[in-house]
């Protein structure tokens, strides 16, 4: 089975249990479950109310039942976890659902197959949000667009974009050892949540 994509690890737990089953297997897909997790928690800002309860002491409790009774599952752990942080969405200030980005800027095609294609993306050094818009991409069966942040040849994966004949709009969230990238690449990848580009790069931008 290929690699999850992102949105897939962050609510598979509610939906299939092949996904499950998947994530407990394959270590590259807990890893990138992990850094999502992160990353998202660490650009939230802090709640408008004071919970009663915190999340890590919710899971506290969660485990030491696991480890006396034997009837909680890890899956179902981290299916909290992931809960915990969606429904938390509520008691955010509107911040989180509009950030501020900067002005968008095109990045340059660097292959031919894409060449009529166009990616504009809304980020630059420091920010901890950032979109991008594809739209006129092809269609290239059982692959999918990754983006990586750039910096001293070190790729780190933010952004899964599909390949589908609509127009695409995603947001992704910037890990901390990111956030002062030098440039941004997109590489055709045959899976998604590639740990490193293992494709060519089609799209490519230098911040200046």
């Amino acid at each position: 089975m290929a690699h999850l994509n992102d949105e897939e690890l962050l609510v598979s737990w509610r939906r299939y249990e092949h996904e499950l089953d998947h994530i407990q297997s394959c270590p590259v897909c807990q890893s990138r479950r992990r850094a999502l997790l992160e990353v998202v928690t660490s650009v939230l800002p802090e709640p408008t109310q004071e919970p009663s309860l915190t999340a890590t002491q919710i899971l506290s409790r969660l485990a030491s039942r696991e480890h006396t009774l034997k009837v909680i599952s890890r899956r179902q752990i981290a299916g909290v976890a992931i809960a915990l942080m969606l429904s938390s969405l509520a008691l955010l200030s509107p911040s989180l659902q509009k950030p501020i980005l900067p002005a968008p800027v095109q990045m340059a095609s660097t292959s031919l197959p894409f060449a009529s294609s166009r990616v504009m993306v809304q980020w630059s050094p420091g920010h901890k949000m950032g979109k991008i818009f594809a739209s006129q991409l092809k269609v290239i069966p059982n692959s999918v667009l990754e983006v990586w942040l750039i910096k001293d040849r070190k790729h780190v994966p933010v952004a899964i974009i599909p390949l589908s004949s609509h127009d695409e709009t995603v947001m992704f969230a910037v890990p901390k050892k990111a956030r002062n990238a030098e440039a941004i690449g997109i590489t055709l990848e045959h899976s998604p949540n590639m740990p490193k580009p293992t494709g060519p790069r089609v799209f490519y931008h230098k911040f200046h």
